[in-house]
């Protein structure tokens, strides 16, 4: 994958390079990228985003992106934060076994490791590396995007 990128990257290097030496066309900064200004003079604020001060529960839910795409947090987490492995109150509501009850989400059997009790039962346990659920999840914003987002469509 990596050679296959830097692949393409030195074809429009070169192609790109043979173009301006050849005079056949200047190609301006403004050109290059998927901006249509100088990247000189580009204002760099962000925008503010707006998090929802709903409670949990009563979010409304946005699609996801894409099929594959982790369902994003419609209500605040404020007064979750931190997320630790100690410290996740996203598993109150959102563990499979009680997560149809509470309306939310339940947790996919990705995010499960299945170990063996000392009777040889299985037992699932969150896996290590799932427990910090905003590293994928991340609260919805009302936020305008700064490009149009035309994944998908046609």
């Amino acid at each position: 994958m990596l050679k296959q990128s830097i692949s393409i990257f030195i074809g429009v290097v070169i192609t790109v390079g043979t173009v301006l030496v050849a005079g056949e066309k200047s190609i301006s900064p403004e050109e290059l990228g998927i901006r249509k200004h100088s990247v000189f003079t580009e204002d760099t604020t962000l925008p503010e985003a707006k998090y929802p001060e709903t409670p949990p529960g009563t979010g409304k839910k946005l699609s996801r992106a894409y099929p594959t795409a982790p369902p994003q947090i419609p209500h605040s987490i404020k007064d979750f934060l931190p997320i630790t492995a100690k410290q996740n109150a996203c598993l109150n509501c959102h563990m499979p076994e009680v997560a149809k009850g509470m309306g939310a989400t339940p947790i996919p059997p990705s995010h499960f490791k299945r170990r063996f009790s000392k009777t040889g039962k299985p037992v699932y346990k969150i896996a290590g590396s799932n427990y910090y659920c905003v590293s994928c999840h991340v609260p919805q914003a009302n936020v305008k995007p700064p490009i149009e987002n035309v994944f998908g469509k046609k």
